[in-house]
């Protein structure tokens, strides 16, 4: 284990401006309020439905809502734990340079933006989290707004098993690795840009096998999700699950909504559903006022659903004209192949 530089320098942020971004007012406030529709066919595909969402009623507000959440029996089998924990090492800790100001910056001018901040240091330290995609372990994923550009990905620094030693307390990272952006880069602009926020870039190697990695399941839908767990990295800490109020709150096309508790720096995590099937993409956590309670907040979370990123990713593979076996190269055989190839 290496034990030396786990600090965060002075010179440390987080994304935790993202939060207020008044461009996700209209995602959170279609999102929000769960989908009746949505509960209803839950409610007669599965019997769990009457734990979760079923026993919420259109007529109640969002906070009304929250509150019959927090009521639901929080007991967890020991194969849910151990089977999250083991998917969760392939879950890793990204540390990179960047600045406020590239969130809110069009694409068009991300690079130019990126020179002038460098040009002048006033880049900092920035944490975030991504994780091994694909059977070949070659690729990370994580948000646009963690690594924008192939610049920030040259800084950045992946921990691998980013832990806390319970008896002493110490940090620890058990391997280190730096980016290869010149093999891979593919990426979708933030969601005020029209993207889905995500980046895929390449390891400088291959992950090692004990690490594993995620692969994406086409028989796992958003819509018939209820729970939401949350691998992650919040605020540059060690390596932290969510186990309880993790509830899916509704989703569209391309997005869903849940009460799981992230923070800053949770920003690229992977999104799981009560089988612990890959489901999503952690964009950024959200408070917004409630006028039916008198202003009072609700926490929502908002990510993107990943069968829609891995279309989006083979679409971009497409059009750099990309070959199969380059494909299966880099991701192996599984979903960005079966996206390629539709």
């Amino acid at each position: 284990m290496e034990q030396d530089d786990l600090d965060l320098p002075e010179d440390f942020g987080d994304f935790s401006h993202l939060t207020n971004e008044d461009e996700l007012d209209f995602l959170s406030k279609m999102m929000l309020k769960p989908n009746v529709g949505v509960i209803k066919d839950i409610a007669k595909e599965s019997d769990k439905a009457e734990d979760t969402l079923a026993i919420i009623d259109d007529s109640l507000s969002s906070m009304e809502v929250f509150d019959k959440l927090t009521q639901i029996n929080q007991l967890l089998d020991h194969g849910i734990v151990s089977e999250l924990i083991k998917l969760g090492r392939s879950v890793v800790h990204i540390r990179m340079k960047g600045h406020s100001s590239l969130s809110s910056a069009a694409p068009s001018q991300l690079q130019s933006t990126w020179d002038k901040l460098s040009a002048n240091g006033e880049l900092r330290t920035y944490v975030g989290t991504g994780w091994v995609f694909g059977s070949k372990r070659k690729v990370l994923i994580t948000n646009n707004h963690v690594l924008p550009l192939e610049d920030t990905a040259k800084t950045a620094t992946i921990h691998f098993d980013y832990l806390t030693d319970f008896r002493t307390g110490r940090k620890s990272t058990k391997k280190r690795m730096r980016l290869a952006p010149e093999k891979l880069f593919f990426t979708s602009p933030v969601l005020r840009h029209g993207g889905l926020d995500f980046t895929a870039v390449a390891l400088e190697e291959e992950a090692d096998e004990e690490y594993g990695f995620l692969e994406y399941d086409d028989a796992s839908d958003a819509k018939s999700a209820t729970r939401v767990y949350v691998p992650q990295h919040p605020r540059g800490r060690t390596k932290t699950y969510v186990f309880n109020n993790n509830f899916k709150v509704n989703q569209s096309d391309d997005y869903l909504t849940y009460t799981s508790d992230t923070e800053g720096g949770s920003s690229g995590s992977p999104l799981f559903d009560e089988k612990l099937r890959l489901i999503g993409l952690h964009h950024v956590g959200n408070y917004r006022d409630n006028p039916e309670q008198g202003g009072s907040r609700l926490l929502t979370n908002l990510g993107s659903r990943i069968e829609v990123v891995i279309q989006n990713l083979a679409d971009q593979l497409m059009m750099a004209e990309w070959t199969e076996d380059q494909v299966i190269d880099w991701f192996g055989a599984g979903s960005v192949m079966k996206a390629f190839n539709q």
